[in-house]
Formats: C-alpha cells, sequence, structure tokens
C-alpha cells in the first residue's frame, strides 16, 4: 500500500502472518461475507482514534493506516486512506447504524485540523500547498521523511467523502452544520484540486511520479459532485465548473492503451519508467469513483464502459501465471490479483485490497446494466464478455420486458430512476423473468448472472485466504497463502466493507456525472490559478499564520545511490533552522530533486543542501544565499536550480550547529 520511493524501500522480506484456518464447510459465501463484514468494520473502528482498541496515542478522528510499527510501519495517517475508509464508514451509517456517526464527525474534526498542519509541502495559506501532503503522524503532526509528495487524491476523496455526508445531512435537516461546518473543509479541497490538478505527483502507490488514471479520474469526481453540492448549499463553485471539463478532457484522451486494449495507470512518467501499464490503480479508481446512474460510455471510465471491462481482463489475465496460488485455477475463473504484475514490494505478492476491488468493479458494472436495462457489447469490451459468455456477440442486449427492480422502499421498472437509494437486490437475484421475456432478454440475464458468479469468485478467492480471527494484513504471500507485510490493515478491512455493499446492492448517492456537459473539443491543462484558502476554523482548525510569504522551489541536481536521499537546510523554520532532517526533498524528475518552502519576504535565505544515508546526515561545502523581496499581494514564487557540491560537514548523532542553540 504504502511503498515509499524506490530509493528508500527496505529488502523485501517474508514475514508471514497467522496460519491459514479454513473456516466451517458449512459456512456459505452468503454467510461469510455477512459475517467478515461485521468484522471488518469492528477492525476499521479499532484503527481509529482516541479510543479504537489498536489506535493508542492516535488523536481524535485519526485513521490509522494499521498498528504495526516494524517491517513495515504503518502506524501513521494517509489522507487518502482515510477518507476511503471513512467513505465505507459512511455508507453503514446511511442504512442503519446509527453508533457510527460520532466517528464520522470526529474524523471531520481531524480533517479540519489536518489541512492546517504545516507539511514539507508548505502551509494551508496562501498557496494551498500542505493539502498534497500524504502523510502525517497520528497526533497529526508534521512527517519529515523523504516520501512520494504530492499526492493530490488526497484532497479530492475527502471531499467526495464529506460531500457524502453533507448530502445527509441535507436529507435530515442539517443545513447548519453542512454550512457552517463542513463546507468550509471541502472548499479548501475543492480549490486545491482546482489549482493543482495537472502537476506531476504520485500514484496511490507512492512510487511512481507523473499523472495517475486513479488520481486523475477522482480530481474529476470532485469537481463534478462539488458543483453540484455548491448549488444545492445556496452557493457557486465557479472553479468546479471550469476545471471539471478540463479534467473530463484529459481523462479521456490520456489513458487509453489501444494497442494492449487496457487503461494505462500512469501516464508521463519519468524516462525509464517501463511497467505494462497495467495495475489496479485503474479499477480502484472505477470502483471509488462509481455513479449508480452513469452512462457506460468510453469517456468517464465507469465500471460498465467497455475500456474498464477490458482493463479487468488484462489485469487479471496478467496474475494467472505469476502467483503459484493461482495454478490450477480455471482459465477463465477469478485469481488471486495484485497491485500490478511487475511489483516486487516484499517479493510481490497478491493484496486483499486489488482481489476484492476486481470483485466490486463487477458488482458495479453489473448494478449499472440492471439500471439502465441494457448491456451493449463491442469489440473492445467482446473478449470480457466472451471468457464469460462464450456465445456473447457484438451488440446491444436488452433486459426482458416486465422486468422489475427491487429496492428497500419497493419496486421499479427495469432503467426507471432511483435517485441513487441504497436497494437490497443482492446480485443475480431481486428479479424474475416477465411474461413477454425474449431470446436476448434472456441472454441479458444470463450475461449479468454470469458476471455476478465472476465476481463472487474473487470473493471466494479471499475466503481461502482468511484467517479464522477474520483479520486481514496488507498482502498474502503468493505461494503458501500466509498473511504478510502490514497486519489489520484497515484499508484491508475497508475494501472487504465497501465489496459487500456493493454486493448487497448498496450504492452512494449518483453525483451527477449523466448530467455533466460535452467533453471540450482540446484540453487545457493550465488549471484554474490561485485560490484563497482558510483554516475551517467552527469545524476545530486552528488559527493559521495569515501573512504574506514568498514560495521558493528549491531544485538541484544530484545523482544519488541506492538508500541515499537528499535534505535541504537553512536559517529560517521552513528550512528546519539549520536542522539536516526537517525538509526532505523529492525526486519527480531524477536527478532534479525538489522542495517547496514558504518564506518571509525581505529576507536573506542561508540554505546548504544534505545528503542522507542510514549512518549520518552530509551537509554541500558552503553555504547558498537567496534574497526574497516584498510579498506584495501574498502570491510571489522564486525557484532555484542548483548543482550539489561535494561533501562538507558530517552529522552524526549528538551534533551541536554553531548556528543555532540546540543539538540535534
Amino acid at each position: 500500500m504504502h511503498g515509499p520511493l524506490a530509493l528508500v524501500l527496505f529488502a523485501a522480506s517474508a514475514l508471514a502472518g497467522p496460519a491459514i484456518e479454513q473456516r466451517q464447510a458449512t459456512l456459505s459465501l452468503d454467510e461469510f461475507i455477512a459475517q467478515e463484514r461485521r468484522i471488518a468494520v469492528a477492525g476499521v473502528l479499532a484503527n481509529i482514534g482516541p479510543d479504537g482498541a489498536s489506535a493508542q496515542n492516535a488523536s481524535r478522528g485519526v485513521v490509522i493506516a494499521g498498528p504495526g510499527i516494524v517491517n513495515p510501519d504503518y502506524r501513521y495517517t494517509w489522507t487518502r486512506d482515510s477518507a476511503m475508509t471513512i467513505h465505507a464508514i459512511n455508507e453503514e451509517f446511511f442504512v442503519g447504524n446509527a453508533s457510527l456517526q460520532s466517528t464520522i464527525e470526529d474524523y471531520i474534526y481531524a480533517e479540519a485540523i489536518r489541512q492546517t498542519v504545516n507539511t514539507p509541502l508548505g502551509d494551508l495559506y496562501p498557496w494551498g500547498t500542505g493539502l498534497g501532503e500524504p502523510k502525517y503522524q497520528i497526533n497529526l503532526t508534521r512527517f519529515h521523511g523523504v516520501w512520494g509528495r504530492p499526492q493530490p487524491d488526497g484532497p479530492a476523496l475527502r471531499a467526495i467523502t464529506l460531500m457524502g455526508y453533507i448530502d445527509y445531512l441535507l436529507d435530515n435537516g442539517g443545513m447548519a452544520q453542512a454550512k457552517r461546518i463542513i463546507w468550509p473543509i471541502v472548499v479548501n479541497d475543492l480549490l486545491f484540486v482546482a489549482q493543482y490538478w495537472s502537476i506531476i505527483s504520485y500514484d496511490l502507490w507512492e512510487e511512481v511520479a507523473g499523472n495517475s488514471f486513479f488520481t486523475i479520474q477522482s480530481m474529476h469526481h470532485s469537481l463534478v459532485e462539488g458543483a453540484h453540492m455548491a448549488t444545492r448549499l445556496g452557493y457557486t463553485c465557479p472553479q468546479c465548473e471550469s476545471q471539471a471539463p478540463q479534467v473530463a478532457c484529459f481523462l479521456a484522451n490520456n489513458f487509453w492503451n489501444e494497442t494492449g486494449q487496457h487503461v494505462l495507470a500512469n501516464i508521463n512518467t519519468p524516462e525509464g519508467f517501463s511497467r505494462s501499464g497495467i495495475d489496479s490503480n485503474f479499477l480502484l479508481g472505477a470502483a471509488e469513483n462509481f455513479d449508480i446512474d452513469a452512462p457506460c460510455d468510453n469517456a468517464y471510465y465507469q465500471p460498465c464502459s467497455s475500456r474498464i471491462l477490458a482493463s479487468h481482463k488484462a489485469y487479471v489475465d496478467s496474475f494467472r501465471e505469476i502467483y503459484p496460488i493461482n495454478a490450477g485455477r480455471p482459465a477463465n475463473g477469478a485469481v488471486a490479483t495484485g497491485r500490478y504484475p511487475e511489483d516486487t514490494y516484499y517479493g510481490g505478492n497478491p493484496w486483499y485490497i486489488c482481489t476484492l476491488n476486481a470483485a466490486e468493479v463487477l458488482y458495479d458494472a453489473a448494478a449499472q446494466f440492471r439500471r439502465q436495462g441494457q448491456l451493449t457489447i463491442d469489440s473492445t469490451s467482446l473478449p470480457f464478455f466472451q471468457q464469460l459468455y462464450p456465445s456473447a456477440a457484438v451488440g446491444t442486449y436488452n433486459a426482458p420486458s416486465g422486468w422489475w427492480q427491487r429496492h428497500s422502499w419497493g419496486w421499479s421498472r427495469w432503467g426507471e430512476k432511483t435517485w441513487g437509494k441504497p436497494s437490497w437486490w443482492g446480485p443475480g437475484r431481486g428479479y424474475g423473468r416477465g411474461r413477454n421475456g425474449n431470446q436476448r432478454g434472456s441472454a441479458f440475464t444470463d450475461i449479468l448472472a454470469s458476471m455476478t458468479t465472476y465476481a463472487d469468485g474473487f470473493v471466494s478467492v479471499v475466503r481461502e485466504y482468511t484467517p479464522a480471527n477474520g483479520s486481514y494484513s496488507e498482502q498474502y504471500n503468493r505461494t503458501t497463502g500466509e498473511m504478510l507485510s502490514a497486519y489489520d490493515l484497515t484499508w484491508s478491512l475497508a475494501a472487504f466493507v465497501t465489496m459487500t455493499q456493493r454486493r448487497n446492492g448498496q450504492y452512494p448517492a449518483s453525483w451527477g456525472l449523466r448530467d455533466v456537459a460535452p467533453l471540450p473539443s482540446s484540453c487545457n491543462t493550465a488549471g484554474a490559478g490561485p485560490q484563497n484558502y482558510a483554516p475551517a476554523i467552527e469545524a476545530g482548525a486552528p488559527p493559521v499564520d495569515m501573512s504574506c510569504t514568498v514560495q521558493i522551489t528549491f531544485r538541484v541536481n544530484a545523482t544519488t545511490t541506492f538508500g541515499t536521499n537528499i535534505y535541504i537546510s537553512g536559517n529560517i523554520s521552513d528550512l528546519g533552522n539549520w536542522a539536516p532532517d526537517y525538509e526532505p526533498m523529492t525526486p519527480p524528475s531524477y536527478p532534479i530533486w525538489e522542495a517547496i518552502v514558504e518564506a518571509p519576504p525581505n529576507t536573506v535565505v542561508s540554505y546548504a543542501y544534505v545528503q542522507q544515508n542510514p549512518a549520518n546526515y552530509t551537509f554541500e561545502v558552503g553555504n547558498r544565499t537567496i534574497t526574497t523581496p516584498d510579498c506584495g499581494n501574498g502570491r510571489v514564487q522564486l525557484s532555484t536550480l542548483d548543482a550539489i557540491r561535494g561533501p562538507g560537514t558530517v552529522i552524526t548523532e549528538n551534533y551541536c550547529n554553531p548556528d543555532v542553540t540546540r543539538c540535534w
């Protein structure tokens, strides 16, 4: 989940979890899922501060990635993971688990604070760059280490999650709370997305710099829903309205591999990047941004689109031969899947998140076809459908006339609008044959039944490698199936919950994709320009320093060996006041390393680059200076491009810097 930069990856190991104990033979898949859903929800809550059993010392509302602190240490909190986790908790609350409301509101409080933390990327005011920081200490303080940053999927997903809760409040008399407490947090995130959506950033696995499909799709979702939500609250979001079509244009025109017939997970990657582009990134994007009322055209990559279904086949097929535990499984059946076929993290193994998501995308697609009352097979999706239904052919398959779908509030005819409310027919169930059924209508239902059976197969694979206590780690061993890497991983548990919700016909409200404007004739990636950010004080955010600053982008050309990283140190607070380990740099375009720093105006900034390896920190020879001007309207930017100098002072433990009054 959180593999840091390749430069700081530790050697893969075979840390195994508890021995696998099969569940009772009499426990059906439905019974297993119902039981495991309860276990997974409880496991998620155990990882949320301050009262979660595994979240000791975590601040109120903080979602920890996992309780383990060694091999690997996941006792941190990520913006992205937290948002996806609470998204699942939202849906559990919406269908009747009233006890979860306090957890959701604690999360809102924590995120208001998180937005104001001074990070290696900067602050909330005036540039908003701090919102792109992925990782924090569990008491919501700064994480100093080198990492893959920025990661703009976090703000987008947080906005989506919070707007889901706002939607509930507006349906239940909570307009004042929505406007006063939650919307100011969402506004900061929407402004950040509108301003920075096209920047080079790191993907959700935190390994690849470029533009990530998952990130771009999530940002588009947030802007579309943001425009609708602003209107519902009596506001406007002109940045959402202007940038959503541009993000959609970029998404539609840049991520399809026509030759390979699959989505490209990452584009604009560094020179030398050589993966196939097959990655669970694109299936996670389709599932996380699923809209039950969306069309199935290829522009927006919804689960039912031909391109996502073709990508599903390419993705699953890429794992059939590389994991020994997949040996002997049917050629067109479900298998254990991982992040991407070239993965080497912990030796490269299946992930619970990924295998569960392979099922969830299929449940989503089948639901969209049922909602529309038809499915269309084209040359792109034909191989996907033929693996499940050999007689499938190019063409449109309509639901039989007289078929109905069942909801929690009653019944409606196929294709009838249901406004995104939860529905309660299970996969392949909840509908019956009308007297006017025809051959194509029968094929429609048979194809959907085959999709559902296929999806259930991925859940059955996960069941094989679920220990008796129902816990999930990050990965399961490619040969033995034993759990390994981070144990009790929050994201794995939340993935089981969302898969179950979709399997049971429980869907988030539509976020408006059906009603978006046509794609622009050409794409503009300039972004919305500088925005006005402000702390969400009434939600619990502390005041922030809103005095003017000068933004400096420090860039240095530094070729490093494996395990060596670059920091920048200097005489201002954002450079650590000469602490060698305060401001890490990131190499999105290696060997160029970058760090963004906010400096006071009219100041001579002294600085030096620092090489870090496991034993020490080595300052380059001599200090450099840059002088900041008067910041005027608070939006002055400077940049450097330096070449790192030879080694100078070596810093080891207990070193006292003569330029400051403290020791490091």
